[in-house]
């Protein structure tokens, strides 16, 4: 599917939240934009860094004990360092 057929799939609902997170991938696409072009990021699209960093953390803080019988919470310290190693393994060129 190209990204036109997703556009026109999305729920009317989302509209508020998009708007919101507008201003956020902004900021987040022109920092990511600066870093590829001096060669610091890798070529990954900011809105799917954007994703992937907001799913990873939602399964983090929520998800786990949906997949384990054991009672599993990540401390704050422990879920910086699960979320630090994942940004920097996907946007830092190696």
């Amino acid at each position: 599917m190209t990204r036109r057929v997703f556009q026109h799939l999305r729920r009317e609902s989302a509209d508020p939240l998009a708007a919101e997170l507008a201003p956020i991938l902004q900021v987040m696409t022109e920092v990511i934009h600066a870093g590829q072009r001096d060669g610091t990021f890798r070529d990954i699209d900011p809105l799917r860094f954007l994703m992937i960093v907001t799913g990873a953390t939602a399964f983090l803080t929520l998800g786990m004990n949906a997949l384990t019988p054991e009672a599993t919470t990540l401390g704050a310290s422990e879920l910086h360092a699960e979320l630090r190693n994942l940004i920097e393994r996907i946007l830092f060129v190696d």
